[in-house]
Protein backbone atom coordinates (compact mmCIF):
# COMPACT_ATOMS: atom_id res chain seq x y z
CA UNK A 1 0.00 0.00 0.00
CA UNK A 2 2.80 2.24 1.19
CA UNK A 3 4.68 2.06 -2.48
CA UNK A 4 1.09 2.17 -4.34
CA UNK A 5 0.72 5.78 -2.35
CA UNK A 6 3.88 6.89 -2.97
CA UNK A 7 3.44 5.93 -6.66
CA UNK A 8 0.45 8.43 -6.88
CA UNK A 9 2.33 11.10 -5.10
CA UNK A 10 5.50 11.14 -7.44
CA UNK A 11 2.59 10.65 -10.47
CA UNK A 12 0.83 14.08 -8.94
CA UNK A 13 3.91 15.81 -8.52
CA UNK A 14 5.36 15.12 -12.00
CA UNK A 15 1.76 16.19 -13.44
CA UNK A 16 1.78 19.62 -11.43
CA UNK A 17 5.17 20.40 -12.29
CA UNK A 18 4.47 19.80 -16.19
CA UNK A 19 1.67 22.18 -16.32
CA UNK A 20 3.27 25.01 -13.56
CA UNK A 21 6.54 25.04 -16.24
CA UNK A 22 4.35 24.78 -19.13
CA UNK A 23 5.93 21.64 -20.45
CA UNK A 24 3.03 21.02 -23.13
CA UNK A 25 4.82 24.41 -24.82
CA UNK A 26 8.23 23.94 -24.74
CA UNK A 27 7.87 20.50 -26.10
CA UNK A 28 6.47 21.41 -28.78
CA UNK A 29 9.11 24.22 -29.19
CA UNK A 30 11.76 22.05 -28.98
CA UNK A 31 10.25 18.80 -30.94
CA UNK A 32 9.63 21.49 -34.24
CA UNK A 33 13.53 22.81 -33.58
CA UNK A 34 14.66 19.10 -33.92
CA UNK A 35 12.37 18.61 -37.22
CA UNK A 36 13.66 22.07 -38.79
CA UNK A 37 17.04 22.34 -37.53
CA UNK A 38 17.76 18.94 -36.83
CA UNK A 39 18.25 19.19 -32.96
CA UNK A 40 16.33 20.69 -30.17
CA UNK A 41 17.33 21.26 -26.52
CA UNK A 42 15.94 21.35 -22.85
CA UNK A 43 18.21 23.12 -20.23
CA UNK A 44 17.03 22.10 -17.03
CA UNK A 45 18.73 24.28 -13.93
CA UNK A 46 18.18 25.75 -10.68
CA UNK A 47 16.70 29.11 -10.56
CA UNK A 48 17.32 31.21 -7.38
CA UNK A 49 15.18 34.03 -8.58
CA UNK A 50 12.26 31.74 -9.62
CA UNK A 51 9.00 30.29 -7.69
CA UNK A 52 6.46 32.53 -5.55
CA UNK A 53 8.07 35.06 -3.48
CA UNK A 54 7.66 34.94 0.56
CA UNK A 55 7.42 37.99 2.87
CA UNK A 56 9.40 37.16 6.14
CA UNK A 57 9.47 39.23 9.21
CA UNK A 58 13.04 39.92 9.90
CA UNK A 59 14.50 38.95 13.52
CA UNK A 60 16.91 40.73 16.18
CA UNK A 61 19.76 39.73 13.86
CA UNK A 62 18.32 40.57 10.73
CA UNK A 63 17.46 37.44 9.72
CA UNK A 64 14.38 35.97 8.23
CA UNK A 65 12.28 34.40 11.09
CA UNK A 66 11.00 31.39 9.48
CA UNK A 67 8.91 29.84 12.59
CA UNK A 68 5.53 31.04 12.28
CA UNK A 69 4.85 31.21 15.89
CA UNK A 70 8.18 32.71 16.90
CA UNK A 71 7.24 35.55 14.58
CA UNK A 72 3.75 36.40 15.79
CA UNK A 73 5.50 36.85 19.07
CA UNK A 74 8.32 38.86 17.82
CA UNK A 75 5.86 41.09 16.46
CA UNK A 76 3.47 41.29 19.72
CA UNK A 77 6.86 42.24 21.29
CA UNK A 78 7.10 45.11 18.60
CA UNK A 79 3.89 46.40 18.38
CA UNK A 80 3.74 47.47 22.36
CA UNK A 81 6.59 49.41 21.91
CA UNK A 82 4.88 50.65 18.60
CA UNK A 83 7.92 49.50 16.63
CA UNK A 84 6.48 48.15 12.73
CA UNK A 85 8.50 45.17 12.33
CA UNK A 86 11.07 44.76 9.37
CA UNK A 87 10.30 42.49 6.35
CA UNK A 88 12.17 41.14 3.56
CA UNK A 89 10.96 39.34 0.51
CA UNK A 90 12.45 36.22 -0.24
CA UNK A 91 12.42 34.33 -3.67
CA UNK A 92 13.21 30.71 -2.77
CA UNK A 93 13.70 29.17 -6.25
CA UNK A 94 13.01 26.47 -8.33
CA UNK A 95 13.36 24.18 -11.34
CA UNK A 96 13.66 26.08 -14.40
CA UNK A 97 13.59 24.07 -17.85
CA UNK A 98 14.48 26.42 -21.17
CA UNK A 99 14.08 25.32 -24.77
CA UNK A 100 16.57 26.41 -26.08
CA UNK A 101 17.33 27.41 -30.40
CA UNK A 102 20.20 24.65 -31.38
CA UNK A 103 21.88 28.10 -32.67
CA UNK A 104 22.45 29.06 -29.20
CA UNK A 105 24.07 25.62 -27.95
CA UNK A 106 27.42 24.78 -28.39
CA UNK A 107 28.19 21.01 -27.55
CA UNK A 108 32.14 19.61 -26.83
CA UNK A 109 32.40 18.70 -30.69
CA UNK A 110 34.49 15.60 -30.12
CA UNK A 111 31.35 13.76 -28.26
CA UNK A 112 29.28 11.73 -30.41
CA UNK A 113 26.03 12.12 -28.14
CA UNK A 114 25.41 14.76 -25.51
CA UNK A 115 26.17 12.17 -22.35
CA UNK A 116 29.50 11.72 -23.98
CA UNK A 117 30.17 15.60 -23.94
CA UNK A 118 32.50 17.19 -21.61
CA UNK A 119 31.02 20.53 -21.68
CA UNK A 120 28.47 22.57 -23.60
CA UNK A 121 27.30 26.24 -23.65
CA UNK A 122 24.24 27.80 -24.10
CA UNK A 123 23.53 31.65 -24.78
CA UNK A 124 20.97 33.39 -23.40
CA UNK A 125 19.60 36.82 -24.30
CA UNK A 126 18.85 39.04 -20.77
CA UNK A 127 18.67 42.63 -20.23
CA UNK A 128 20.56 44.98 -18.30
CA UNK A 129 18.30 44.80 -15.25
CA UNK A 130 18.43 40.85 -15.24
CA UNK A 131 21.97 40.89 -15.12
CA UNK A 132 22.50 43.71 -12.49
CA UNK A 133 19.45 41.58 -10.21
CA UNK A 134 21.57 38.38 -10.53
CA UNK A 135 25.39 39.33 -10.11
CA UNK A 136 24.83 42.99 -9.10
CA UNK A 137 27.00 44.11 -12.29
CA UNK A 138 26.32 47.16 -14.52
CA UNK A 139 26.58 45.72 -18.51
CA UNK A 140 25.76 47.47 -21.52
CA UNK A 141 23.77 45.88 -23.76
CA UNK A 142 25.18 44.59 -26.75
CA UNK A 143 22.50 42.20 -28.86
CA UNK A 144 18.99 42.83 -29.99
CA UNK A 145 15.97 40.69 -29.04
CA UNK A 146 14.49 39.45 -32.20
CA UNK A 147 11.22 39.96 -33.32
CA UNK A 148 9.21 39.83 -36.73
CA UNK A 149 9.34 42.47 -39.38
CA UNK A 150 12.74 44.04 -37.98
CA UNK A 151 15.52 45.37 -40.08
CA UNK A 152 19.26 43.53 -39.45
CA UNK A 153 21.08 46.78 -37.19
CA UNK A 154 22.87 48.02 -40.09
CA UNK A 155 24.10 51.35 -40.07
CA UNK A 156 22.21 52.81 -43.25
CA UNK A 157 18.49 51.00 -42.28
CA UNK A 158 15.90 53.74 -40.97
CA UNK A 159 14.21 51.87 -38.45
CA UNK A 160 17.52 49.86 -36.91
CA UNK A 161 17.02 48.88 -33.22
CA UNK A 162 19.78 49.61 -30.32
CA UNK A 163 21.03 46.93 -28.44
CA UNK A 164 18.47 46.36 -26.05
CA UNK A 165 20.11 42.81 -24.08
CA UNK A 166 22.78 41.43 -22.95
CA UNK A 167 23.88 38.16 -24.66
CA UNK A 168 25.17 35.98 -21.56
CA UNK A 169 26.91 32.89 -22.04
CA UNK A 170 26.88 29.88 -19.38
CA UNK A 171 29.58 27.66 -19.91
CA UNK A 172 29.00 23.71 -18.02
CA UNK A 173 32.49 22.06 -17.98
CA UNK A 174 31.97 18.50 -15.83
CA UNK A 175 34.46 17.05 -13.44
CA UNK A 176 37.23 14.98 -15.35
CA UNK A 177 40.54 13.99 -15.24
CA UNK A 178 42.03 16.78 -16.82
CA UNK A 179 40.01 19.15 -14.54
CA UNK A 180 38.81 17.69 -11.34
CA UNK A 181 36.20 20.23 -9.95
CA UNK A 182 35.15 21.09 -13.15
CA UNK A 183 33.85 24.64 -13.79
CA UNK A 184 30.43 26.03 -14.09
CA UNK A 185 31.54 30.07 -15.69
CA UNK A 186 29.18 32.97 -16.75
CA UNK A 187 30.67 35.28 -18.76
CA UNK A 188 29.51 38.05 -21.25
CA UNK A 189 31.75 39.97 -24.07
CA UNK A 190 32.54 42.61 -21.67
CA UNK A 191 33.37 40.47 -18.46
CA UNK A 192 33.12 37.43 -16.28
CA UNK A 193 30.10 37.36 -14.06
CA UNK A 194 30.91 34.05 -12.39
CA UNK A 195 32.76 31.46 -12.39
CA UNK A 196 32.88 28.40 -9.76
CA UNK A 197 33.64 24.75 -9.94
CA UNK A 198 31.08 22.24 -11.12
CA UNK A 199 27.80 23.25 -8.88
CA UNK A 200 25.99 19.68 -9.08
CA UNK A 201 25.57 16.67 -6.79
CA UNK A 202 25.57 14.71 -10.28
CA UNK A 203 28.01 14.33 -13.08
CA UNK A 204 26.15 15.15 -16.17
CA UNK A 205 25.65 18.46 -18.42
CA UNK A 206 21.90 20.03 -17.52
CA UNK A 207 20.87 19.17 -20.86
CA UNK A 208 18.66 17.28 -23.03
CA UNK A 209 18.68 16.74 -26.36
CA UNK A 210 16.04 16.11 -29.11
CA UNK A 211 17.02 14.75 -32.15
CA UNK A 212 16.30 14.99 -35.68
CA UNK A 213 17.76 12.59 -38.52
CA UNK A 214 20.68 11.48 -36.55
CA UNK A 215 23.69 11.15 -38.80
CA UNK A 216 26.09 8.49 -37.09
CA UNK A 217 29.37 9.49 -35.33
CA UNK A 218 28.58 12.95 -35.37
CA UNK A 219 26.79 14.52 -32.50
CA UNK A 220 24.66 16.97 -34.31
CA UNK A 221 21.89 16.11 -36.55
Amino acid sequence: DSDIKAAQVAQQLLEYWWQDFGLDDKLEDALLWGIIAGQGYWKITWDAQASKAMRFTLGPDGKPITDDKLQDLFRANLQQFGVQPQEKVVYLGDIRVDSISPFDVFVDPNAKTVKDAHYVMCVHHMTPDEVKSRWNKNVPADSISTVPDTSLPMQNASDARKPDTVRVIFGYFKPSPIMPNGRYVVWTKHEVLEDTKWPYPFNELPLIKFPGMKIPGQIYD
